[in-house]
């Protein structure tokens, strides 16, 4: 059997520990990751010293989740640079009444015992710190060499203790391009609805985690066919549908970010609810808008997200004259061109980024915006008008104008269209 490889900082961490007559191993992720040859220096350790204990052992240490028997260690390493460990004490956990989080923790001396509570085998997985030895004791080595995800004993159970596990089982398989064994895809398909319990800043990180995978079709399929997806995203249905999963399908194989990807996913929101060829730019924005404040997304993301979608649609994405250049960019911000050619090149196999992007270089005010105009609000109440939101709309009455024609962009001239109005 392979050895998990221990470097020199791991060894140093591991020897405090040794030294002081406890046992320490990195469990989960980077131990199942470095058997698939996937780089991972995310790791998370595991001891039989219990929180205070390990308090004890180093200088600086963060009681994270020390209810849990979790704690952050901050280690230097060889090049004397802050590290932080996260290490939680072997355990097993009480009742799970909010199909979340336990209501008490017990904590033990024993590695097989503290496996026991974890979600998945492949996840189970656990190295000795001293020798770099594997310990699996939930078949996680078939289970990895079958590319199966598969809960730890009984799959309801799990569920039912976290019901978060459903969606990390669907984000796993997307990320590994692994399938959901029978039994634990039943369990998913029988307490979807589960997933309502958890909060949805959680729900939200697995779904980002999901679609910046390598294969997050996958995943979509597997929260569709046990019906996840109706319980978090219904509006993603009909026949539309799969044409957001193409457009996400090509934004994946380029690699772009993750706010081209869901303006990918619900680029066709408006015509998936209502089954219509015809939707306006913006109704399908504000549909998109209105999911990602469900999942509580940030305001930045939301703008980004709903920007794409806004212009997507509008008629001057039809060809290329300089005035329609410039009201894209003034859209989604100069900054965000190569966002706008990823999402383009995705939902648009006719796009010709190579086209636009010329016509962009030979323009000489490719990017206009309020703060450019060489008026502002001092000019408009020297002219006699009161301060207000009516200087919002008169500014981008004139950003309008100036866009259509950069010319018009000198005070005299701006202050002549303002007192036309």
């Amino acid at each position: 059997m392979n050895k998990f490889p221990i470097t020199k900082v791991l060894s140093d961490f591991s020897e405090v520990f040794v030294k002081n007559g406890f046992n320490i191993y990195i469990v989960g992720g980077a131990v199942r990751d470095f058997l698939l040859g996937i780089d991972n220096h995310d790791y998370d350790f595991t001891t039989d010293a219990t929180p205070q204990e390990v308090i004890k052992l180093f200088k600086k240490v963060i009681p994270t989740g020390i209810k849990h028997g979790t704690v952050t260690v901050i280690f230097k390493n060889e090049k004397n640079i802050n590290q932080f460990f996260e290490v939680t004490t072997f355990r097993t956990e009480g009742n799970y009444k909010d199909s979340r989080h336990p209501e008490n923790v017990k904590f033990i001396r024993n590695l097989r015992e503290d496996l026991k509570r974890r979600d998945f085998t492949i996840n189970a997985l656990a190295a000795s710190l001293e020798t770099g030895e594997i310990f699996d004791y939930h078949d996680g080595l078939k289970d990895l060499s079958n590319n199966t995800i598969r809960c730890i004993d009984d799959a309801e159970t799990r569920f039912n203790e976290d019901a978060l596990r459903m969606l990390r089982a669907c984000r796993f398989a997307a990320k590994l391009n692994f399938s959901i064994e029978s039994k634990t895809f039943k369990a998913i398909k029988l307490l979807n609805k589960n997933i309502l319990k958890v909060s949805k800043e959680r729900i939200k990180d697995e779904i980002d985690r999901l679609l910046l995978s390598q294969n997050p079709l996958i995943g979509l399929d597997l929260m569709k066919s046990t019906f996840l997806l109706d319980e978090i995203i219904p509006e993603l249905d009909g026949k539309y549908y799969f044409q957001s999963l193409n457009a996400l399908n090509e934004a994946s194989k380029n690699k772009v970010n993750l706010i081209v990807r869901y303006a990918c996913l619900f680029s066709n929101i408006k015509r998936t609810i209502e089954t219509k060829n015809v939707q306006t730019s913006k109704e399908s924005s504000d549909f998109a808008n209105k999911i990602l404040s469900r999942l509580k997304s940030s305001n930045f993301e939301r703008k980004n997200v709903c920007h794409l979608i806004y212009i997507q649609h509008l008629d001057y994405m039809n060809d290329y004259p300089s005035p329609k250049i410039r009201r894209i960019i003034n859209e989604i911000g100069f900054e965000n061109i190569k966002i706008f050619i990823d999402f383009k090149k995705a939902v648009d196999k006719n796009f010709n980024s190579k086209e636009f992007l010329e016509r962009i270089n030979e323009m000489e005010f490719p990017s206009i915006k309020i703060e450019d105009l060489k008026i502002n609000g001092k000019d408009l109440n020297l002219l006699g008008i009161k301060p207000g939101p009516v200087y919002k709309k008169i500014l981008q009455s004139l950003l309008d104008k100036v866009i259509d024609n950069p010319s018009l962009n000198n005070k005299e001239e701006l202050i002549q269209i303002v007192k036309e109005f």
